[in-house]
């Protein structure tokens, strides 16, 4: 069984990176198994978006927490940055 969280777990990939050149990118909506879908037509939509991706591994979402992405739970708004290196 899979779902959407009420206000949603939104992830945007900006393109370039925060920089002065970068551009948004789309966000997406994550459900609670990993799906990945497009964004709803509001955060309190009962129909979910379309399927981008199943799950953590579609290609498009290869790695979808990477350095640089914008992340949204529940309408608070955290950009997130690698700081540990391999």
């Amino acid at each position: 069984m899979d779902g959407l969280t009420t206000n949603g777990v939104l992830v945007m990939h900006p393109s370039g990176g925060f920089s002065e050149d970068s551009t948004p990118g789309v966000w997406r909506e994550i459900s609670v198994c990993g799906n990945v879908y497009a964004l709803r037509d509001s955060r309190s939509a009962q129909q979910r978006g379309k399927l981008v991706s199943g799950g953590w591994k579609g290609p498009q979402h290869m790695k979808l927490l990477q350095a640089q992405n914008s992340l949204t739970v529940s309408g608070s708004r955290e950009d997130h940055r690698d700081l540990l290196r391999a």
